[in-house]
C-alpha cells in the first residue's frame, strides 16, 4: 500500500514553488551551491497554523560578493518594470512644476504599486523620498560597505529609482518588524516573507529587517549632516552581501507587475537556489497570514491540506 503524507496547498502562484528537488541548483556566479537545502521541520499546531522551524545555518558565502553584472541586470530589470506598467521614464521628475517637496509622477506611482502589494504604509511616508533623510542616508550607505560589495553598492545605489524602492521598503514593508513578533496579513508581503526565509534563512532575513529598522530609527533622530553620515555608516557596515540581496528582493518586488511571479532578468537568480526545502518535496505557495515567532519559528495560517501518495 502506498504511503501517504500531507500535502500544503496554499493559494499564491508561482513565487513560493520550491522543493528538496532543486538541492543543487547553481548558485549566484555560476557556482553550485555548498550543500542540499536543508529541511524545515513543519508542525501541524491546533485550529489549523504550521509551525515551520529552522535549523540555524551559517552565512552562505557564495551570497556575499556582489558582481558589478548583476547589478546592471538588476537595474535593466527594475527599468523595465517601472516603463510598462506606469508609461513615464523613471528618471524624469514634476520638480519644475511645483514646490521642492512635491514627489514627482513617478514617485507617485512608486508610492502606489508598494502600497498595492504590501499593503498601507506602516512609518510616516516623507512628503518626498528622495528629499527625505532616510534617502540621503541609503546614498551615502554603499562606501561603507564591505570589500566585495561596495563597488556594486555604488552603482545600484545610484539609481534614485531604486534608492526610491528601498527607501519604501524600509517604510511599509520591512517596518513590521518593529513588532515583537511581526505579523503579515497582506497576501503578497506573507508569500515574499515566506519566499526569502526558504531563500536565506529567518535568521538572516530578521537581521536584515532590523538593521533596516534602526536606520529608519537613527535617521529620524539625526539632526546634522554628521549624525546622518554616522548612521549611513553603521547601516553599510550592517547590511552584509546577503543582507543587500534581500534589500534588492523586496524593492523590486515591490514594483513587480505579475503577482506573485519573480521578475525576469538578474532579479530571478539574485538569492541563488533555496537554503531550505520542505519535507518530502512539498512546496509553499502562499499563506492567509505569516506571523514570525521571537523563537526563530514561523506560523503559517490560511493554509489547506490535502495528501498525497509519496
Amino acid at each position: 500500500m502506498k504511503s501517504m503524507h500531507t500535502c500544503l496547498t496554499l493559494t499564491l502562484g508561482v513565487l513560493l514553488c520550491t522543493s528538496s528537488t532543486v538541492a543543487r541548483a547553481a548558485a549566484p556566479g555560476g557556482e553550485s551551491s555548498e550543500a542540499a537545502p536543508r529541511e524545515v521541520r513543519v508542525d501541524a499546531l491546533p485550529g489549523g497554523p504550521l509551525r515551520l522551524s529552522f535549523e540555524p545555518l551559517p552565512p552562505a558565502q557564495a551570497l556575499e560578493p556582489l558582481r558589478p553584472e548583476e547589478v546592471r541586470e538588476v537595474l535593466a530589470a527594475l527599468k523595465e518594470l517601472s516603463r510598462p506598467r506606469e508609461g513615464f521614464e523613471p528618471g524624469v521628475t514634476m520638480a519644475s512644476v511645483g514646490p521642492q517637496d512635491i514627489p514627482g509622477q513617478w514617485e507617485h506611482h512608486l508610492r502606489e504599486a508598494f502600497a498595492s502589494r504590501y499593503g498601507p504604509p506602516l512609518l510616516p511616508l516623507p512628503p518626498s523620498l528622495e528629499t527625505s533623510r532616510l534617502f540621503m542616508a541609503l546614498k551615502l550607505a554603499p562606501r561603507y560597505m564591505g570589500k566585495g560589495m561596495s563597488e556594486a553598492a555604488r552603482e545600484l545605489f545610484s539609481s534614485r529609482l531604486f534608492l526610491a524602492s528601498v527607501a519604501l521598503s524600509v517604510l511599509v514593508y520591512f517596518a513590521a518588524w518593529v513588532a515583537p513578533e511581526p505579523l503579515f496579513t497582506k497576501t503578497f508581503a506573507a508569500a515574499l516573507t515566506l519566499r526569502l526565509s526558504l531563500a536565506v534563512g529567518v535568521l538572516e532575513l530578521t537581521r536584515v529587517a532590523l538593521a533596516c529598522v534602526r536606520l529608519y530609527r537613527e535617521v529620524e533622530a539625526a539632526t546634522t549632516l554628521e549624525q546622518l553620515e554616522a548612521v549611513a555608516e553603521r547601516f553599510g557596515k550592517a547590511l552584509g552581501g546577503t543582507g543587500l540581496r534581500v534589500l534588492v528582493m523586496v524593492a523590486s518586488m515591490g514594483m513587480a507587475r505579475g503577482l506573485p511571479q519573480v521578475p525576469q532578468g538578474g532579479l530571478t537568480g539574485l538569492l541563488g537556489s533555496p537554503r531550505y526545502a520542505l519535507p518530502g518535496g512539498l512546496s509553499l505557495e502562499g499563506a492567509t497570514t505569516v506571523r514570525m515567532v521571537a523563537d526563530g519559528t514561523v506560523l503559517v495560517t490560511g493554509v489547506a491540506a490535502g495528501t498525497v501518495a509519496a
